[in-house]
């Protein structure tokens, strides 16, 4: 799911796998910690691309694409302000 882009489903199905392994062996758990850290890198860098390598035009709309994809990753807010950024540009 984070190679196709939809970091929010990605997190929706490590929330799941957290919950199963509430009581799993530490190992298993910080797979799944490891696996959000990668998610939420993997979105961070769709986003400084977006922001850093495309016209403002194309990076208005990619990032109108990008955001209701980054829900759960703390990254919401900050591609809001890149857009708005953008928008006053």
């Amino acid at each position: 799911m984070t190679a196709e882009g939809d970091f929010h489903k990605a997190e929706k199905e490590l929330d799941k796998a957290e919950k199963s392994l509430k009581d799993a062996p530490e190992v298993l758990t910080a797979k799944v910690k490891a696996a959000r850290e990668a998610n939420v890198a993997a979105a961070q860098k769709a986003l400084d691309d977006i922001v850093a390598n495309q016209e403002p035009a194309q990076a208005k709309r990619a990032l109108n694409r990008l955001i209701p994809k980054l829900k759960g990753t703390g990254l919401e807010e900050k591609a809001r302000e890149a857009l708005v950024g953008l928008k006053d540009d």
